[in-house]
């Protein structure tokens, strides 16, 4: 399936915006598709993005120290990783992300 079968509306928070909202955030809207596995964002690292899911879900995960990782959350259609860009907070993430499964996501940065 083409990743241009997709749209950002898929994500119920993208379809919930007023029109003019949407307007005014589509151009910077950017659909990407990744596969599982992929790391949006590693444990500390800078979180570039926010990703608003549209096709499946994110795995937040939480680093132990002896190296395995235990899911905390996890980020479907109807939500997004990064609010705390979005409220101007820090861009430092105190846990990681990846594709539980193969998705398209569109992304603001």
């Amino acid at each position: 399936m083409s990743i241009y079968a997709y749209d950002p509306n898929q994500n119920y928070l993208i379809a919930a915006l007023p029109e003019n909202d949407f307007e005014r955030m589509e151009p910077h809207l950017e659909l990407i598709k990744v596969k599982t596995g992929d790391v949006l964002y590693e444990s500390g690292g800078r979180l570039p993005y926010v990703y608003f899911p549209v096709t499946s879900t994110i795995s937040l995960q939480n680093l132990m120290e002896n190296g395995s990782s235990s899911e905390i959350a996890g980020i479907g259609r109807e939500g997004m990783l990064g609010t705390m860009l979005l409220m101007g907070g820090a861009d430092n993430a105190l846990s990681g992300a990846c594709a539980d499964c193969r998705i398209c996501l569109s992304r603001q940065g």
